[in-house]
């Protein structure tokens, strides 16, 4: 994957932005084709679309900073701060989707390799409870109570 960083400008970080979710699933098809999956490009795409949507409901996305209203679809771009939070969701969703397929191709006298699907299932569980934990970030405040 390639990303393309901001520089400091200041001391002050800069928000950097990342490709485009159908970039991001193209390289990740890479990957995981490597490694004998047989999850395509659409599949990453959709898993892709549907946790960086769930992320939304609990941060405030960069594009949102922007002043931006865009639609999640392919081409709706991750910042890299964002990526960091997505990366272990998107991978677990994506085992998530090989060990359903594994599974099937088992129910017809395929040999089975990897996650069940109920190891897969809590892994994406567990990674979108950390990922609540990780995007869901409130700016400092103080309580003024007043005179005493």
């Amino acid at each position: 994957m390639t990303f393309t960083l901001a520089a400091t400008v200041n001391g002050a970080y800069q928000i950097s932005e990342a490709v485009p979710i159908a970039s991001l699933a193209d390289a990740l098809l890479g990957e995981y084709g490597l490694m004998g999956y047989s999850i395509t490009t659409e599949d990453i795409i959709l898993a892709l679309i549907q946790d960086m949507s769930f992320y939304a409901g609990w941060e405030e996305t960069q594009e949102q900073r922007q002043g931006n209203t865009v639609l999640i679809d392919q081409n709706y771009k991750i910042a890299v701060h964002e990526w960091a939070v997505l990366d272990p969701v998107i991978r677990s969703h994506c085992d998530l989707i090989q060990a359903q397929r594994s599974e099937a191709a088992a129910s017809l006298g395929m040999e089975r390799f990897g996650l069940s699907v109920s190891e897969a299932m809590q892994n994406y569980n567990n990674a979108k409870l950390e990922m609540k934990k990780e995007a869901f970030v409130e700016p400092p405040f103080t309580l003024d109570f007043g005179s005493l």
